[in-house]
């Protein structure tokens, strides 16, 4: 006999399988394809999904010394490498640089370097789908430049901010939203009143060797980046009111031997913003890697130490992962000088983790949550 489920029992089901599976599961029947290809079903699967530690991945790009890149996934909750066939965007060139910027509801933003031009993409892994962006009428290099990626819920809106880093572009900020496909210039940057001691403060963002230290984060409706005047704080800008603010940090969190070779950086996890960093106190001596969080946004004295590292192999080190008992996943570069081949591993405290590539690699990874999310419907 047949039995009809109702359609919710259905959907309650289906929310809860990984994207792949879904897509195989639209030849089952024009319900079930039709049911996976509502706008309704995609939100409520990607609520489940943020949820759920099983969909979360780290996507990876490999880089090798030819110039050709790849992209893969790592399962984080079950430690499985996944290598496609087609392992980049459809639309771009095998022989492209590649930066990953950020992630955002299981959408990437991609930075391509070709030879005559950059390209500006949104990527979905898991579906395979993207969406090349328009670029910002400002004359810039990728090189140059650093994106956040993230939503606003009061415009119901999807944005991107571009910050140059300074050097011989003008320190500078864009905002993209998706709805209106058009960049605009914010006009009061590039200095804010300092909140502790009224002072106005440039806000670029903080160079190490040359390079932004690390992406613009999004976290609590705002983008932030790390910024300096006289001491080290991390810069927010809102997306619903385009204000900036101060957050400054604790002295001891970045405060050392000016004899160190340090770096530092933002990150976010579990919703916490983060601060990081790597002093390399010695050749002789092993590099200490230190991961804060403030687990009360905006409230100076609730930054927290979470982790700490020592090992004697490795250069720098940025956190890519948190995990439930706090171990953390860190991206590493292994210091030559040190007995190692100049390459990048993910480690934890505990040692490597399980992924296989030809060394040296350079690797550059960050974590996304699977979704059934179509860049093209954001616009």
């Amino acid at each position: 006999m047949e039995i009809h489920y109702q359609e919710g029992m259905i959907m309650d089901i289906l929310i809860r399988l990984p994207v792949r599976s879904l897509l195989r599961f639209k030849c089952v029947s024009k319900l079930w394809k039709t049911l996976i290809s509502e706008s309704y079903f995609k939100m409520k699967h990607l609520s489940h999904a943020n949820n759920d530690l099983n969909s979360q991945k780290l996507l990876v790009r490999e880089q090798f010394s030819s110039g050709i890149y790849n992209f893969f996934s790592y399962s984080l909750s079950t430690n499985q490498l996944v290598r496609d066939a087609q392992n980049r965007p459809s639309n771009c060139s095998p022989f492209a640089d590649a930066y990953i910027y950020s992630s955002c509801d299981g959408l990437v933003l991609l930075g391509l370097v070709h030879s005559f031009r950059n390209q500006l993409l949104l990527w979905n892994h898991s579906t395979r789908e993207s969406m090349e962006l328009i670029l910002p009428h400002s004359g810039f290099r990728l090189e140059d430049t650093t994106f956040g990626f993230g939503y606003d819920a009061n415009s119901n809106d999807y944005k991107i901010v571009k910050v140059n880093k300074g050097g011989v572009l003008l320190p500078s900020i864009e905002i993209l939203t998706l709805k209106s496909r058009s960049w605009r210039s914010i006009c009061n940057f590039p200095t804010i009143v300092c909140p502790k001691t009224g002072s106005q403060m440039e806000i670029h963002p903080y160079l190490y060797n040359g390079c932004v230290m690390s992406p613009v984060v999004f976290v609590h409706g705002a983008f932030h980046w790390l910024g300096r005047s006289h001491n080290y704080s991390v810069v927010s800008f809102s997306t619903s009111n385009e204000v900036y603010r101060d957050i400054p940090l604790l002295e001891r969190m970045y405060r050392f031997d000016h004899k160190q070779s340090t770096n530092y950086g933002i990150s976010v996890f579990g919703g916490m913003l983060c601060f990081y960093s790597t002093h390399n106190y010695h050749r002789d001596q092993p590099v200490t890697f230190q991961l804060w969080g403030m687990k009360d946004y905006g409230v100076v004295e609730s930054w927290t130490e979470l982790f700490t590292l020592r090992a004697s192999d490795i250069c720098y080190a940025e956190p890519r992962y948190r995990y439930a008992d706090g171990e953390v996943l860190l991206q590493c570069n292994l210091d030559e000088r040190r007995g190692g081949d100049g390459g990048d591993v993910f480690r934890t405290s505990k040692g490597q983790i399980g992924l296989s590539y030809p060394q040296p690699s350079y690797l550059e990874g960050i974590v996304y949550t699977e979704s059934l999310i179509s860049p093209k419907s954001l616009i």
